[in-house]
């Protein structure tokens, strides 16, 4: 997915940008730090992840200093860990890291994808057209990143889980 689509669905100011002389300061991969700076991450929607937040200085997740915190869901921190290329983790516990997605471009790209899809299946209330749309949501996640489904337990898989079980 270009950056110009994501900037497009969501809105040129409904995207927090990570200031670039602060990026700069993780040791963070290079495309993660463009991301942040140049594309970013939906600053308001209607759900738990929120990634509105101060940004005077690049947070670390108490639990892992090594993790630098983008955002959170329902209290538990969305975080970009260095050592693995920059891929994105939820620590939900000190002994909890469950994989979100391989780096925070793909994370960009999973959110507008759920995204699209709370938008449709709200005008929806066929349950075959509704699992469709669900089918066709998580093909697009899988196709834009097979590791984030490669484990049951990793973040997305159980997302698409909750979608199917009419929870979202």
């Amino acid at each position: 997915m270009l950056d110009e689509e994501m900037t497009h669905f969501w809105g040129e100011d409904s995207l927090v940008r990570w200031p670039p002389d602060l990026i700069a300061k993780t040791d963070l991969p290079e495309d993660a730090k463009a991301f942040l700076t140049g594309v970013g991450l939906p600053r308001e929607a209607d759900w738990t992840a929120r990634f509105a937040m101060t940004l005077d200085e690049m947070r670390r997740s108490v639990t892992d200093p090594r993790c630098v915190v983008i955002g959170y869901d329902t209290g538990f921190p969305f975080c970009l860990d260095p050592r693995k290329g920059g891929c994105v983790v939820i620590i939900e516990t000190e002994e909890t890291k469950r994989l979100v997605n391989s780096d925070v471009r793909r994370f960009g790209e999973c959110l507008l994808l759920f995204q699209r899809y709370r938008l449709t299946v709200r005008a929806m209330d066929q349950e075959g057209e509704i699992q469709r749309l669900i089918s066709e949501t998580e093909g697009a996640m899988r196709a834009s990143d097979p590791a984030a489904f490669g484990d049951p337990e990793h973040y997305w898989a159980l997302v698409v889980e909750q979608m199917r079980a009419g929870s979202l």
